[in-house]
């Protein structure tokens, strides 16, 4: 899907979705630009220390919480590491 479609359907879903927050959309954002940059495949594994700094988000709490509530909100597919040293994978849904 082209990028900047991507973004602005996520944008317009976002603006009517009282659950997310500025967080959430830096976040999911962010989520956008690497997902573009490791080559838009429909799987993707990433380290939050990837994305924080992107998403202006500084705690780690922040940043689980709101991948996880992205996740529960139907944005994304969330899927943690069971390991610290594994990237979590991500999966795009809902925005074609």
């Amino acid at each position: 899907m082209e990028l900047a479609r991507m973004i602005n359907t996520f944008i317009k879903n976002a603006e009517k979705d009282p659950r997310l927050s500025p967080s959430h959309i830096s976040v999911f954002i962010a989520l956008i630009f690497q997902w573009e940059r490791i080559g838009q495949v429909k799987r993707f594994r990433v380290f939050s220390y990837e994305v924080m700094p992107m998403a202006k988000v500084s705690s780690r709490s922040t940043y689980f919480k709101c991948v996880g509530d992205l996740n529960d909100a139907g944005y994304l597919r969330y899927q943690p590491s069971k390991y610290k040293h594994e990237a979590s994978s991500i999966e795009f849904i809902g925005l074609e």
